[in-house]
């Protein structure tokens, strides 16, 4: 258990790694050119691997935390009990951030496969994948209010936003191109955003802890989202085509 865990951990890291740098190779390229297909097709393949790994992990220690973290070392109650509560807070911040990516990166790709009919959108699995989402959203907010955290509501917010602008898009009465580029451009950064955000919390805010302090640890849960949407906004006006007024007789 304790190996197969520390694999899968490996197989997490190496493509979350691979993926940060891929994401940014396909917003710097020219929307719709081959070097932006490819590297788009495969920063989706990592993020899957990122994601699929971050549920299979979060859930061992959400199901069994003091056999992942602690194997084998005699822990008092309260030991147990402080290491448990704080493995499955952290624990449900990365399922919470997996299934997140797997909402946005397959709504990112079905948008584009399925042109204007969205019947990729409106499947079974893709509606019942931003529902689980939706409920996530729930539990992170009980969580929030229980623990007085304002990541928790953060993070609820994301994820309820997330799943509630994908079955809009999904279930809208009509949908133009303008805006299928545009739920493609929020959902495929948006993912982004989610691993960006993992890596400040998990990766480099072991490295700048001792920098940031107070209310500064609050700045690597924010600002992947701040830049996102900056990004988001740009990529936006650029690309997304406004109707033209029409003209007067």
């Amino acid at each position: 258990m304790t190996q197969l865990y520390k694999l899968l951990l490996l197989a997490h890291v190496a493509a979350g790694m691979v993926s940060l740098i891929l994401f940014w190779i396909p917003i710097m390229a020219k929307k719709g050119s081959k070097n932006h297909i490819r590297s788009g097709h495969w920063y989706a393949r990592c993020m899957y691997l990122v994601a699929v790994s971050a549920l299979i992990l979060s859930a061992a220690v959400l199901l069994d935390p003091i056999g992942v973290k602690r194997p084998g070392v005699n822990l008092t109650t309260e030991q147990a009990y402080a290491i448990a509560a704080q493995s499955r807070g952290l624990a449900l911040f990365l399922f919470s951030i997996g299934l997140l990516v797997v909402c946005n990166i397959r709504h990112g790709l079905l948008t584009l496969g399925d042109k204007l009919t969205r019947v990729g959108v409106r499947s079974v699995n893709h509606t019942a994948l931003n529902i689980a989402l939706s409920a996530l959203a729930f539990i992170l907010a009980y969580v929030g209010y229980r623990e007085s955290s304002a990541l928790y509501f953060i993070f609820s917010a994301l994820c309820g936003f997330t799943a509630a602008s994908n079955l809009h898009y999904a279930w809208k009465e009509s949908i133009d191109r303008s805006g299928r580029i545009r739920s493609h451009l929020t959902s495929m950064i948006g993912a982004g955003i989610a691993s960006h955000t993992a890596f400040m919390v998990f990766g480099a805010n072991r490295f700048l802890g001792e920098l940031l302090t107070g209310s500064w640890q609050l700045v690597p849960w924010i600002a992947p989202g701040v830049i996102g949407g900056i990004i988001i906004n740009v990529l936006s006006r650029r690309y997304v085509r406004k109707p033209k007024p029409a003209r007067s007789t």
